[in-house]
């Protein structure tokens, strides 16, 4: 029994001593990654058992063979026995511990090839050999090895992090849908990992030095490859959450149309035979002076934008009142009957969503500053829109539209790109700006000439717009 123990955990290996280094290496990886996640109460504490259990493992996990299989296997025990660990540590689904685990696995094996390569291009004794050999690790027999060892995976980890880990936000959630992409990636760096291995002893008996640099200089190549494919992961993630929240936008801004439509059509029924009734009882009932403050008070809600394209007429009766409540003026000039080749839904959130966005800049500003004013003009063939608005602040812009104010969960940040999304279905071009305390949103639409027959009918019954709500 003494002499299989011996031969189990022989001190006198390379392996023997490589094992708590490969530890080490893979949770400086994976820290890359995790560290990054939300954590469980008491961290450091958990960290510090995590980090105790996983060296005592790598001393314990036995040497029964010096085969290619049975090392990868072993390697990937040592591994396995992370996973759970980390789990322990942060609050993240398995699905996200997964990913940031085989994210660290394939950094600390691009390092380890790193290094091979450097020893097998300027002679070093081969890392491989820590397999196979007995003696000191080959990495620390002199100041040169060691300083390539620790450089290769310094550049690696570095280098690494600044592509894909500075991904990893605070405290985010790794919620990825397309779990059958990642379990393939995993298979596949898992079968790259045990091929290595399988090679890397061919490649030993005999002794081919070209054979184990081409070896390596691939396993580069298929782990970066492999971690740029799981990292599009969560950026298509991010891509299909902000895709589904605009799709529940758009499908209230439609329900929302629908319901202002009607609200608006009613306001003026009523208002407009208030008003015959107000002047009929007014004659022997009312004082006149009082008479006309009912009328000025009713005028509010039957003055109604007149632009000749319904949609825009809604959105901006709706925004005017909400306007008038809070204290800012909205206005709108047209020099004809504008957008008749947009849908009605595509108006009425895009004017909703400028206007929205107007009204939270300006609603905390003096009052002389409480004006959003619209622009809509037509020339020839081509038509262009206005919003502006005063602001106050610094403006961070990204990806040509400035950051959300709003809150970071909430549907604020998508009324942009819900805009620039519409303007694009057109063909039209959309830009935003800030200068001298003045926010502009400028689109173009190139070519309108596809616009329904019944343009041109509404154009002649209203060549020109204007409408003002105070």
């Amino acid at each position: 029994m003494p002499s299989i123990l011996l031969m189990w955990y022989n001190p006198a290996s390379q392996l023997f001593w490589y094992r708590p280094i490969f530890m080490a290496e893979l949770l400086c990886a994976e820290a890359l990654f995790c560290l990054k996640l939300k954590r469980k109460p008491y961290f450091l504490l958990r960290l510090g058992l995590m980090v105790l259990l996983c060296l005592r493992v790598s001393f314990l996990i036995p040497i029964v063979s010096y085969s290619a299989l049975y090392n990868a296997f072993m390697f990937f025990a040592m591994f396995a026995v992370t996973i759970p660990l980390m789990k322990f540590c942060f609050e993240e689904s398995w699905k996200g511990i997964f990913f940031c685990a085989f994210a660290g696995y394939g950094v600390q094996h691009i390092a380890f090839q790193l290094y091979d390569i450097v020893g097998l291009l300027f002679y070093f004794d081969p890392s491989a050999s820590i397999y196979v050999s007995s003696g000191t690790l080959t990495f620390l027999q002199n100041a040169q090895t060691f300083t390539a060892f620790l450089g290769c995976h310094f550049f690696a980890y570095f280098a690494i992090y600044l592509i894909f880990g500075r991904r990893m936000r605070k405290n985010m959630a790794i919620d990825l849908q397309n779990l059958t992409l990642l379990t393939v990636v995993i298979f596949i760096s898992l079968f790259n990992i045990v091929l290595s291995s399988v090679v890397t002893y061919t490649c030993y008996d005999p002794y081919n030095r070209n054979a184990l640099i081409m070896l390596a200089v691939n396993n580069v190549f298929c782990s970066c490859l492999l971690m740029y494919i799981q990292f599009k992961l969560l950026r298509v993630r991010d891509l299909e959450h902000d895709l589904d929240m605009e799709k529940r936008l758009r499908r209230e801004e439609e329900q929302q149309y629908v319901l202002s439509q009607e609200t608006v059509r009613l306001i003026n029924l009523k208002c407009h035979d208030l008003k015959h009734q107000i002047r009929a009882i007014g004659q022997n009932v009312l004082d006149s002076e009082v008479l006309a403050e009912i009328a000025d008070a009713v005028s509010i809600y039957d003055a109604t934008f007149k632009t000749g394209n319904e949609a825009l007429d809604i959105i901006l009766t709706e925004k005017s009142l909400r306007c008038r409540a809070q204290g800012i003026r909205l206005t709108c000039v047209t020099n004809a009957v504008p957008l008749l080749f947009m849908k009605d839904p595509d108006v009425y959130s895009l004017f909703g969503n400028a206007i929205d966005n107007a009204m939270r800049a300006v609603e905390h500003l003096e009052s002389d500053k409480q004006v959003i004013s619209i622009s809509i003009k037509q020339h020839g063939s081509m038509v262009s829109v206005n919003v502006s608005n005063w602001y106050e602040g610094e403006l961070v812009f990204e990806n040509g539209l400035p950051r959300t104010t709003g809150e970071p969960n909430g549907y604020h940040g998508f009324g942009m790109v819900s805009m620039r999304e519409i303007v694009e279905r057109y063909a039209g071009e959309f830009s935003v700006s800030a200068e001298g305390g003045v926010f502009h949103v400028d689109i173009l639409f190139p070519d309108v000439q596809s616009a329904p027959a019944g343009a041109d009918a509404a154009a002649q019954g209203a060549s020109a717009g204007k409408g003002t709500a105070a």
